[in-house]
């Protein structure tokens, strides 16, 4: 399987199909609708932990099972480290010389996204790499069970099979960087000192209810990737510029 997506001119391209992001496309929804879906009360997240991981560059984060692989540039590796003791290695593969910009998981493969816009392959059984086409100018990278998810600001792109199936704009202003599915929802984190997450259900194309800023006693720098299932989110902060690299655990909530 290889995947080739690129943006040109405001297009994206993958094999022969051109498509534009926003509002051209047969296969592109548009902007969607914004009409607020969930609990009056909205979802509140609570900082559980927050735990120094044991790499020297980390780069996007993916959660499988109870593993949390981390991508690490200093090593041009994925390392797992334990969702519940996240301060040791469990094990490491190598990328063979890539570096790591974002993860997902699909149940059976690790997914790497590099910062030459490289799209790898990881099988973590086998622990083998291999490449599986070209990701341009994309931010983030997830799984949404079907589909693999690529991210570029506020606009996500559908892939499967070598196709672009679909793309749509989500209703958040500013740019996202990383990205999590989890129960059905999309989770955007902003690069923020407050940790905003939103949530847009990737099916019915709604935004949820915002997320209130997360309380967390410490000080918060970059977010460089986040992880999530039904009741949790884990966040990678990234501390004076690259001097530690925290994982937050966060509970959610309502």
């Amino acid at each position: 399987m290889t995947w080739m997506l690129l943006l040109l001119g405001g297009c994206w391209v993958t094999n022969a199909e051109l498509a534009l992001w926003l509002g051209d496309s047969a296969t592109d929804t548009g902007v969607l609708d914004t009409t607020p879906i969930g609990s009056a009360g909205g979802t509140r997240l609570t900082l559980t932990s927050s735990v120094a991981l044991p790499v020297e560059s980390a780069h996007g984060i993916a959660r499988a099972g109870t593993t949390i692989w981390v991508g690490d540039w200093a090593s041009s590796s994925v390392v797992a480290v334990s969702a519940d003791d996240p301060g040791t290695v469990q094990r490491a593969i190598s990328l063979d010389g890539a570096n790591p910009l974002d993860l997902a998981w699909d149940g059976t493969i690790l997914w790497v996204l590099t910062v030459d816009s490289e799209l790898l392959r990881v099988d973590t059984a086998a622990e083998t790499t291999e490449p599986a086409g070209t990701l341009s100018n994309t931010d983030g990278l997830t799984w949404d069970g079907t589909y693999l998810v690529a991210v570029r600001g506020s606009e996500v792109a559908r892939l499967r099979d070598d196709t672009l199936t679909e793309q749509y704009a989500t209703p958040f202003d500013g740019p996202s960087s990383v990205v999590a599915l989890a129960d059905g929802a999309l989770w955007f984190a902003r690069d923020s000192s407050t940790l905003i997450f939103e949530t847009f259900e990737s099916e019915s194309r709604t935004s949820t209810l915002p997320i209130e800023n997360v309380e967390t006693g410490v000080s918060i720098q970059r977010i460089e990737g986040i992880a999530a299932s039904a009741k949790n989110v884990w966040a990678l902060d990234v501390r004076s510029d690259g001097e530690a690299y925290m994982l937050l655990t966060l509970e959610v909530g309502s």
